[in-house]
């Protein structure tokens, strides 16, 4: 038996065989084992609960992925994840949340923040926090005039007009699968490199306004929606830390994507404030209970953004560059899994019957070609 520990904020690789752990495999990866990868161990990842990463299986045999924050019991080539509890608190109330707010924000003191505006509840709670805490920052986010994004828009727009700086970029500049062979190179292939173009907009502007951190909405999905049985819950809000876009696309540029949801104190409040509560979808509750840090649209109207407009939009353009990083995937693996039938299959059934399941496989698909067509462009590879 043998305890591993990732302690930091960034994905970590442990080898099942030797037990060693690594911050980074760049020198132990050939163009071999870009051969041998397995895609289907990929695409079954995508469809994991991300928060059990236990079932994940590796798309590089023998190289598992540890995410930030974790510990492991490995026994030969298992993996078990030693669940942590939240921090424990006796009270919950919306002061002692404002409270455990201003102290999240006292940590960042002496850096210029801006805050990932995005026109939902997660991002516009954190805005009127701060507002009430009188904490200088800016928002930067993707802006959308399509009328399924009208309600985002209206919000965005009241919480524009209320601050000192605001940058908001077209969504529709940078679609889902956009930039697909820019994705910069990464050591394991990532779903999230379906969107690296509109976040490596935002970090863009974040470096031409002198943000230091960008802080996120991460995490508020599952602690203001998901069924909170005290027996049940499991203290995992460091995989609210999108390590894929920290280390590839805002760190390099010297930006930091901070989660605010992912606060020990943030979480350990929301629980105990949530604690028993049905699966709340709408986040009924929390519209209540920050009704006097939101716009009257966020109190009053319920609502759940539609991204699949804009998604097969973005898939349908992309279309020809999904087919050649495919191809290039088929020439370095072999892999039928690769083949142009069955890529065809793949993308009709997307466009004809989209669903999350049927996204989930594509994402999966199209992620690792680029991972694969990036990583065998690059003559810093040995062959084996």
């Amino acid at each position: 038996m043998q305890l591993v520990t990732n302690g930091t904020l960034y994905e970590k690789y442990l080898n099942r065989h030797t037990g060693e752990l690594r911050d980074s495999i760049w020198d132990q990866l050939t163009h071999e084992d870009l051969r041998l990868c397995r895609p289907d161990a990929h695409e079954s990842n995508a469809h994991c609960d991300q928060f059990n990463r236990a079932e994940n299986q590796d798309v590089l045999p023998g190289w598992a992925s540890l995410p930030p924050l974790s510990t492991w019991l490995r026994d030969g080539a298992l993996l078990e994840e030693r669940k942590a509890e939240p921090p424990r608190i006796e009270d919950a109330s919306l002061e002692i949340f404002r409270n455990f707010s201003g102290q999240f924000f006292e940590r960042l003191a002496g850096k210029r923040i801006a805050v990932q505006l995005s026109g939902g509840l997660d991002t516009s709670i954190i805005v009127g926090l701060m507002r009430e805490l009188a904490i200088p920052h800016s928002l930067v986010g993707l802006a959308n005039k399509r009328y399924e994004f009208r309600t985002e828009s209206r919000v965005q727009q009241l919480l524009a007009d209320a601050s000192d700086q605001c940058a908001l970029l077209s969504h529709e500049d940078f679609p889902p699968y956009s930039s697909l062979k820019s994705v910069p190179l990464h050591q394991l292939p990532n779903g999230n490199s379906i969107t690296y173009a509109a976040d490596r907009a935002m970090a863009n502007k974040c470096t031409e306004l002198g943000i230091d951190v960008l802080i996120s909405g991460g995490g508020g999905d599952l602690l203001l929606t998901s069924a909170l049985q005290d027996q049940e819950y499991s203290w995992r809000p460091n995989y609210f830390y999108n390590t894929f876009l920290r280390e590839y696309v805002y760190s390099p540029l010297g930006v930091d994507l901070l989660p605010f949801f992912a606060d020990p104190n943030i979480v350990a409040c929301t629980r105990h404030l949530r604690i028993n509560q049905k699966r709340d979808p709408n986040k009924a509750w929390a519209r209540r209970f920050f009704s006097g840090h939101l716009p009257r649209e966020l109190v009053e109207y319920d609502y759940k953004a539609d991204f699949w407009g804009i998604y097969i939009d973005g898939l349908s353009g992309a279309k020809k560059e999904i087919s050649t990083l495919n191809e290039m995937a088929f020439e370095i693996t072999g892999n039928p899994y690769f083949s142009s039938d069955n890529l065809a299959v793949v993308l009709n059934g997307t466009l004809n019957d989209c669903n999350e399941s049927v996204c989930k496989s594509i994402d999966a698909r199209v992620s690792l070609a680029a991972w694969l067509y990036g990583l065998h462009s690059t003559s810093s590879l040995p062959p084996a």
